[in-house]
């Protein structure tokens, strides 16, 4: 038992450092140094757990309620990591510097904006000019195909008449 009393003294001593760490937390590098503390502070609770599993008698009973106290602190103080993380990470990410972070991010957001809407009205006139060009084809196509007729009734005109014009030219 006095072993399991050590690592529980340790334990209390890590838990108050950590409660401490994740309040004055400001940054990632804090952050980073809480959770060596979280992963320190485990490894004492395993031990707890390891020393009381070997305890008998009456001691065994208070070693257990001990050791369920400091999962229950260590899981709040786990949680209460995780949100201080959450909230740094996401400080760090939307940029707590000055306006100008944000005034830079609104220009190319507008930028990109802009941008969309000219690709938008490119494609639209691309569509525009297809369609065109479909309307163009369709008209060529149709010409094409009176022109060959025409060419045929001429070619087929000139035939006969010349036919004619000859057989006349014979008898």
């Amino acid at each position: 038992m006095e072993l399991f009393n050590a690592y529980e003294e340790e334990f209390k001593t890590l838990t108050k450092n950590l409660d401490q760490q994740i309040s004055q937390a400001e940054n990632p590098s804090q952050i980073n140094a809480a959770e060596r503390v979280i992963t320190e502070t485990q490894d004492i609770l395993k031990q707890m757990e390891i020393e009381a599993a070997g305890i008998r008698g009456s001691d065994k009973k208070v070693a257990t309620d001990k050791l369920n106290v400091a999962r229950d602190q260590l899981k709040t103080l786990k949680t209460r990591f995780s949100d201080k993380r959450f909230q740094i990470e996401n400080k760090d990410l939307m940029g707590t510097k000055s306006g100008d972070d944000r005034l830079r991010m609104k220009k190319a957001n507008d930028k990109l904006a802009d941008s969309s809407e000219l690709l938008n009205r490119a494609l639209a006139n691309v569509a525009e000019m297809e369609e065109t060009a479909n309307v163009i084809t369709t008209e060529l196509k149709s010409n094409t195909e009176r022109i060959a007729a025409t060419k045929e009734k001429v070619f087929t005109f000139f035939f006969r008449y010349l036919l004619i014009f000859l057989h006349f030219l014979l008898i």
